[in-house]
């Protein structure tokens, strides 16, 4: 089984309390019009229904009717053929310290959640993401019981033959004595708690034996 494991977001940002909302994303140095950043969405037009993930950079940026960066559709070659992505492309310059930001064309936020605008909920709300050194981890922010079920935290996609991360599933330690279990559903991998978690404690998973 080909797990992706973990997430690096790209040097020129990092993830932190946003004033707007939640966590967000903020340069760390001058950004300039016409930036490439990465990947965020992955689609699949073959598979019925069609297949969408989001990766784990996408989760956090928040909304503006201002926008400094957008997220267009193109086409990309992996190695099981050609595939479909969103890449996140800095519309202004964006200046060292400044939040990046999206117009979301899926739901408006600043509207319900209702079932035709349905807000997307990237964490559920024990868990929310630090940096430890140089990387992000994953961490709990409440005492999480044992057998608690966080969510799915990879989806397969076939034209990388992998495993792909979403927000949950970027951020998780591997560990020889993890707090977590990764067991497979469909075409997913999903996260459930194996002990008692404490608040603060940063959430690990063995990626053998799945």
């Amino acid at each position: 089984m080909n797990i992706k494991k973990g997430y690096n977001i790209p040097t020129c940002l990092e993830l932190k309390k946003s004033p707007l909302h939640g966590l967000g994303y903020f340069a760390t140095e001058f950004i300039p019009k016409g930036s490439n950043l990465g990947i965020c969405h992955y689609y699949d037009y073959s598979e019925r229904p069609i297949k969408h993930l989001r990766n784990p950079l996408v989760g956090f940026f928040n909304y503006s009717v201002n926008k400094n960066a957008w997220l267009p559709i193109i086409k990309k070659e992996f190695i099981n053929g050609m595939g479909w992505v969103t890449e996140l492309i800095t519309t202004k310059d964006i200046e060292k310290g400044e939040e990046v930001l999206l117009k979301y064309s899926w739901y408006d936020p600043t509207k319900p959640n209702t079932e035709t605008n349905k807000h997307y909920i990237p964490l559920p709300d024990c868990v929310s993401i630090k940096k430890r050194g140089e990387i992000y981890v994953l961490y709990a922010t409440k005492d999480i019981v044992k057998d608690f079920y966080l969510g799915y935290s990879h989806s397969y996609y076939s034209k990388t033959d992998c495993y792909e991360p979403n927000p949950i599933g970027g951020y998780l330690l591997e560990s020889i004595n993890p707090n977590c279990k990764l067991f497979k559903k469909g075409k997913d991998l999903h996260l459930k708690t194996e002990k008692l978690i404490k608040k603060g404690e940063e959430i690990s998973v063995s990626y053998e034996n799945i």
